[in-house]
């Protein structure tokens, strides 16, 4: 059945206004199709609470035009998806390797194909956007985006739809933002698809973020830190009590820290509990949460049952406000490992996020046993690595004098294997703060940041810069890569 707009009359039966089922009845349609045709504004209609109202005037502009067959219906779909298929073959080049099974029924041949491409690329996350003409596809790898495909807005509807169709959303909804995640095993390693949508005002959206579980299982050691950086975080997570508190900016690679961190620390003698939103990665071993403020349950209520729960270790995702912080010290003082992100970019401006939230001093000197901030950088390419002589102005940028020419930088031409960025993969540069006597003391004595700063100095700590200095003298990263580091911090 489709509707169009025209002058035929419907009856009318009863008052002004009816519902979607009556609606539905009258035109000979399904309920869903009705709601369906509602978001899609086929047909005029209103909300009430969470009800359509549908007025009998606007079905009296609908006109019966002739029935389709279910057949015909999957026709017209199968040529919409042969279609998306030829488009995106045409963009990703043809393949004589089939389809794992995990990925052969999943969306369409081609949709499939795009997150194998994906997963081979090292890409973090696809984005299928609606423009005013085209859908376009790009791809997220080493925290910048690339064109991948653009598509025509039919086919690019018909990718979401069909995407949305088998990931457990509802496809006709596109009113609404939506969230599902896919589990699937692609080579032997299995890779967790979050998909989100978001109604935009062009066309709905989708982002697919790929998560790999078993990834965070590499250890602390290939996370990127620095050798004395490592021993001093080990030093802090191994305690038996305390709050560790990790900072920077989003997407910069901290959840993954923590819940390495949780895998080194968890074993058989050893309760993990967690509160997250989302849960990104779903570990063996580890008691999980999601919380959900839309029906009264945050991380204040979940703090309060974790503690109930007598667990060792608990990893709480954000630390929004003084409630939390004060729960999150409690916990700590208790007894309990705690872990929480707090919104700062340094070790030292997290000390003055918890100040600025109201918690006492003397309580985040009693309780914070370590801090930890990050950023990511982009490695040098190995296949195309080479060195170069900076100009002035790169090295004066960094703060280096650009008359010593004593040391060597490095950069990448461009090659096939790197997608001729000069980049392949990413480290994370970190700042760790283990809390001392002398810096419990600074702090309930206010001192200033700067202070704070020279005392933790003159203990080992290095900021930011200092590490992603480090990075570049050792042929790791680029000028350009290290001055983003230092300026972000």
């Amino acid at each position: 059945m489709a509707i169009k707009h025209g002058t035929g009359q419907a009856s009318a039966r009863g008052g002004e206004f009816v519902g979607t089922k009556e609606a539905a009845a009258e035109l000979g349609v399904s309920e869903a199709t009705m709601r369906r045709w509602l978001a899609e504004g086929r047909i005029a209609g209103r909300r009430v609470g969470k009800q359509w109202r549908i007025a009998r005037s606007e079905l009296g502009r609908a006109v019966r035009v002739p029935e389709v067959s279910e057949g015909e219906l999957a026709s017209v779909g199968s040529e919409l998806l042969a279609r998306l298929d030829r488009e995106l073959s045409a963009a990703l080049g043809e393949e004589d390797v089939p389809l794992p099974e995990e990925l052969a029924d999943w969306a369409s041949p081609g949709a499939a194909r795009l997150i194998r491409q994906a997963i081979r690329e090292g890409v973090s996350d696809l984005h299928i956007e609606p423009g005013a003409e085209t859908v376009k596809i790009r791809k997220r790898i080493d925290g910048l985006l690339h064109d991948v495909v653009t598509l025509s807005r039919e086919s690019g509807k018909a990718l979401v739809d069909r995407i949305k169709e088998t990931s457990a959303m509802d496809a006709t909804e596109r009113s609404r933002p939506q969230f599902s995640v896919v589990r699937t095993q692609i080579g032997g390693e299995t890779i967790d698809l979050h998909l989100a949508t978001f109604p935009a005002w062009r066309g709905e959206s989708l982002t697919i973020r790929l998560m790999h579980p078993s990834r965070i299982k590499l250890g602390l050691e290939h996370l990127g830190f620095e050798p004395d950086q490592l021993a001093a975080y080990r030093r802090i997570i191994h305690m038996p009590y305390g709050l560790v508190l990790g900072g920077g900016p989003a997407g910069c690679g901290k959840t993954t820290t923590v819940y390495s961190t949780l895998f080194e620390l968890s074993g058989p003698g050893v309760k993990v509990m967690t509160a997250e939103n989302p849960v990104e990665y779903d570990i063996e071993g580890m008691t999980q949460m999601q919380i959900d403020p839309a029906i009264g349950v945050g991380y204040s209520q979940a703090i309060y049952s974790m503690m109930r729960s007598a667990p060792n270790i608990m990893f709480v995702g954000e630390l929004l406000d003084l409630q939390t912080a004060e729960q999150l010290v409690q916990a700590a003082m208790t007894g309990h490992m705690v872990f929480s992100l707090v919104h700062a970019g340094t070790t030292i401006g997290i000390i003055g996020r918890l100040i600025d939230l109201g918690l006492e001093r003397r309580m985040i000197g009693s309780a914070v046993r370590g801090l930890f901030t990050q950023r990511l950088l982009r490695l040098i390419c190995p296949e195309c690595k080479v060195e170069y002589d900076p100009q002035d102005q790169e090295l004066t940028a960094l703060g280096l004098d650009p008359h010593d020419r004593s040391r060597t930088f490095w950069c990448g031409k461009g090659c096939a294997a790197c997608n001729q960025t000069g980049y392949r993969g990413r480290t994370a540069v970190f700042e760790v703060l283990e809390m001392t006597d002398e810096l419990r003391e600074a702090i309930v004595a206010e001192a200033s940041p700067s202070r704070l700063a020279e005392i933790a100095h003159a203990q080992g700590w290095r900021p930011l810069r200092e590490v992603a200095l480090a990075k570049l003298y050792g042929g790791e990263t680029t000028l350009a890569e290290a001055t983003c580091v230092a300026f972000d911090s």
